[in-house]
């Protein structure tokens, strides 16, 4: 019989096995420093069954996960002003910091050191595409890409993204298709499991005029 177990590990570590909603909303300074904040939306038909079954149990395990992960983000240096709640009785948990330069920025969230994935030059900001967080599956049997992709996407099939960028300068073009420019905002808006296919689906190339 297979067995699963999902992993979220990055900005915001719990075991999951639900529908969710994740915003990511960043404020990009010319110089590399910044603001970051990601918000996870448990979605309502999962919220109220979860919600049912213990509350007080799923609020404080967040509650608990969420101090671990503002520990770890004020050990970094250069991340300050770290915001981590849990809000609606646990429907929305939100993680969120303002950052130095674009170093610290990589420290925050991206496990993998050799992996950077925001870059700044004199003319853009560079966004690798993906999440800021790992997504491991265990225990799948023999074909566990195929497995884990297959489990992902059943998790994620109703789930949302949305990428929210302000840059503090004239944007010439943003290397996104599908993003849509107003003035010196990026919004992004697409199903979850199009970024977890293709991480070009949120790469940004922010050119500046």
């Amino acid at each position: 019989m297979m067995k699963g177990r999902l992993y979220i590990l990055g900005i915001l570590v719990f075991f999951i096995s639900s529908c969710y909603d994740i915003k990511e909303e960043m404020v990009l300074n010319r110089n590399g420093s910044g603001v970051y904040q990601i918000t996870f939306t448990l979605h309502d038909s999962v919220y109220a069954e979860m919600f049912a079954q213990d509350s007080m149990k799923m609020v404080n395990s967040i509650e608990k996960d969420l101090r671990k992960e503002k520990e770890r983000l004020l050990g970094i240096e250069g991340i300050h002003n770290v915001n981590c709640v849990v809000m609606k009785l646990g429907k929305v948990s939100r993680v969120g910091f303002e950052f130095k330069n674009v170093s610290a920025l990589n420290k925050a969230l991206v496990r993998d050191s050799n992996s950077p994935r925001y870059f700044l030059t004199k003319k853009n900001w560079s966004i690798t595409g993906g999440l800021p967080m790992l997504f491991k599956l265990d225990e799948l049997g023999s074909d566990t890409s195929k497995q884990s992709r297959d489990l992902e996407q059943g998790i994620f099939q109703n789930s949302k993204y949305t990428a929210d960028i302000l840059v503090m300068g004239k944007i010439k073009s943003t290397g996104n298709k599908l993003a849509k420019k107003a003035g010196n905002r990026i919004v992004l808006n697409c199903d979850l499991n199009a970024v977890l296919d293709n991480k070009k689906t949120n790469t940004f190339q922010i050119k500046f005029k």
